[in-house]
């Protein structure tokens, strides 16, 4: 499938420059860039959000789903909504729900997780060319807001840059590009390919933004020196710090993550965050506690009845403990975000010299 060309540079970057010329953008994540999350990370730097990805096909069809996994207030803007799906009817059916409460709409194109190649979604769609193109046009000429799409690197630059230019002829109006390969996950996550997210960039005339390797502050200039991308997304390093994209040299220590988690919970509590959403968060933030103090970890992940108080109680807890406790864990456990970057072991509670021993399974965030 071969269309008109749909290109407009000059549309896309007025689009840009309407919702504000973002810098700094938060990630879609399953459960993780919801209402709650999104208001906390905007009070903390972040000037553009992008919902959790959305399966389009549900979400034409029940309202139930819809009212569930999809909500926002007025100051959540700018905002893109995200779909994951493999045919152009239903996905334009979801985005017309839609196109009034966002900026515009993104089309996964990068999700490596199993569900997606059951799906024949995300990143397991990227080959098939004929179905993106044909997703990316029904959006562009029928939507009332710009359609956006987030990609991750194929078997070669020279596919990717082919797929890239594909996209903005079919009526992209900004492209994320994460620089790792839907292989590049769990603990073969490697390192971010920032010089082909460079090459991407230099071959498109549409807006570019640059997403993977940015885990500190210090992390986003290098990242946009290099790639020439005119904004950064994170994800994982938002999970463990949402205060991220704050300001340089923002702690990741564990009273510093104690003191985001009581901040989450307010955002949680004003925003009707579920308890699953609670759950991730809270986890992924004290992961250095949850890992390292048993106590904490059956409070948050094996308590009965858990509930959002429940939560709060288990935060409360950890902060009480001894300041000697905390430096044990600290020295001793990366955050989440370095979790698959470095090795680490278990402190196993003791207040003196805690014994080690090798890192425990992570507590489920699903039940």
């Amino acid at each position: 499938m071969v269309g008109p060309d749909l290109s407009n540079a000059s549309a896309a970057w007025a689009f840009f420059r309407r919702i504000g010329s973002p810098r700094y953008v938060c990630a879609p994540m399953v459960e993780g860039s919801e209402l709650a999350f999104r208001m906390m990370t905007r009070s903390l730097g972040a000037q553009l959000c992008v919902s959790p990805m959305l399966h389009a096909a549900t979400f034409a069809r029940c309202k139930t789903y819809r009212a569930k996994n999809f909500t926002t207030c007025p100051e959540d803007r700018p905002l893109g909504v995200q779909f994951a799906s493999h045919d152009p009817q239903e996905l334009l059916q979801a985005s017309l729900f839609i196109q009034d409460q966002c900026d515009f709409v993104d089309i996964n194109l990068g999700c490596p997780q199993k569900i997606a190649k059951r799906g024949n979604y995300g990143a397991f769609l990227l080959k098939d060319r004929n179905t993106i193109e044909a997703m990316v046009r029904i959006l562009a000429e029928n939507l009332s807001v710009p359609v956006t799409c987030k990609i991750r690197l194929l078997d070669t630059i020279e596919e990717t840059v082919s797929l890239a230019r594909l996209l903005q002829r079919s009526g992209c109006s900004m492209l994320t590009v994460h620089g790792r390969r839907k292989e590049n996950v769990g603990e073969n996550v490697g390192a971010c390919d920032w010089d082909a997210i460079r090459m991407i960039k230099e071959s498109v005339d549409i807006p570019v933004v640059a997403n993977g390797g940015i885990g500190r502050f210090e992390d986003i200039d290098e990242c946009l020196r290099v790639t020439g991308a005119d904004a950064v997304m994170a994800s994982e390093g938002l999970l463990a710090n949402p205060a991220l994209f704050y300001s340089p040299g923002t702690s990741t220590s564990l009273t510093a993550s104690i003191a985001l988690a009581k901040l989450y919970m307010e955002f949680a509590r004003k925003h009707d965050a579920t308890r699953a959403q609670v759950t991730l968060h809270v986890v992924k933030l004290l992961f250095k506690a949850v890992q390292g103090c048993p106590p904490l970890r059956d409070r948050l992940c094996n308590r009965p009845n858990r509930s959002v108080d429940t939560i709060d109680e288990a935060v409360a807890f950890l902060a009480g403990l001894d300041d000697d406790i905390h430096r044990q864990i600290d020295a001793a456990i990366p955050d989440w975000y370095m979790r698959h970057r470095v090795p680490f072991t278990t402190v196993v509670e003791g207040r003196n010299a805690p014994e080690q021993r090798p890192a425990q399974a992570q507590c489920s965030t699903t039940t």
